[in-house]
């Protein structure tokens, strides 16, 4: 079955919105590091009704508009996302056509359709496709796409990557140094954000058990420990480790003309050169960085080093002609 439509900034506030719920543990710390400093005020402050309640409208504040924040900064970093796109379905795979983006994955690379007021979200491990109800004829029409998508998902086929120019597998080390390297701006924010607690917890915990408040300290120390967990999980070393084996199968890339295409063993994505962003060097990786990803490429997966300077002058080729 083949579907067009054009998603909308609603699409993606609706995608935020049910991530959120899917995965709510981000937004359960959040809410735990705005609250930190509530057992501060009521103890310290003379008028700890009123202070907590204006903390309150704070953080309630700060949650409710958390989707619709995440979604306008989601389609500025990637205005092809509000751009027409057409998607095929079929046995064979998953395929999506937008300007600068084309993407064809086996069903085997999903884990989940999942259904909002207003769109199906097909969830892979760190991405999701919008296929907005809207699209569909009519309600036979979606119920049988529905039924169709689930039953390629039972029984997904077999596939590996075909050869192309440039072929590796990635390790944890290069990982480690990804995530270093590509890490997003509002994850070190949070790290940081979150050591304010820390703090804030280590210090009212010590003047807890000075003054005798057993309690206080009781509730306050389990949150202090839940945020140090929070930052450890957010560091580069400890992500790297959480990775599943699908993150460590080859992967090959392909300069064409009118792209970057990526094969994996789940499928392959092609990139249009405009929405490529540029090319960095780190100590032992190249990173290809486009609107929402970053694209590694180990120096060890050439032969020599002419080889690499060769491609890499041949990305920056097309990156300029592009652009």
């Amino acid at each position: 079955m083949e579907l067009k439509f054009t998603p909308t900034v609603a699409d993606y506030r609706e995608l935020v919105r049910a991530n959120l719920a899917r995965r709510p543990f981000g937004v359960i710390l959040l809410a735990f590091a705005l609250c930190a400093p509530l057992p501060v005020f009521w103890l310290q402050t003379s008028l700890p009704w009123f202070v907590g309640a204006v903390w309150a409208v704070f953080v309630f504040f700060m949650l409710a508009t958390m989707p619709h924040r995440l979604a306008n900064q989601l389609v500025r970093r990637s205005p092809h996302l509000v751009q027409p796109h057409r998607i095929r379905t079929d046995s064979r795979g998953y395929e999506l056509h937008s300007p600068g983006y084309d993407v064809s994955l086996h069903w085997a690379a999903f884990r989940e359709l999942r259904s909002t007021s207003h769109l199906w979200l097909l969830f892979r491990e760190s991405e999701v496709f919008v296929v907005p109800k809207r699209a569909f004829a009519s309600r036979d029409a979606e119920r049988g796409w529905v039924s169709a998508v689930r039953d390629y998902m039972k029984a997904p086929p077999d596939a590996a990557p075909e050869a192309a120019d440039l072929t590796f597998s990635l390790t944890r080390r290069d990982y480690t140094e990804i995530y270093s390297a590509a890490q997003p701006t509002q994850l070190k924010f949070m790290r940081w954000f979150l050591t304010v607690p820390i703090v804030i917890g280590v210090i009212a915990n010590a003047r807890f058990i000075q003054l005798g408040h057993d309690i206080a300290w009781m509730i306050s120390l389990p949150f202090t420990l839940l945020f140090a967990v929070a930052i450890a999980l957010m560091t580069p070393w400890v992500q790297a480790r959480l990775l599943r084996a699908e993150a460590f199968k080859p992967v090959s890339y392909r300069i064409l003309p009118e792209g970057f295409l990526h094969r994996h063993s789940q499928g392959e994505t092609l990139y249009a050169w405009s929405t490529l962003r540029g090319v960095e060097q780190t100590q032992t990786l190249w990173l290809v960085r486009t609107d929402s990803v970053v694209l590694p490429v180990p120096r060890r997966a050439f032969a020599d080093v002419d080889e690499e300077s060769d491609w890499i002058d041949l990305v920056r080729g097309n990156l300029q002609s592009a652009n």
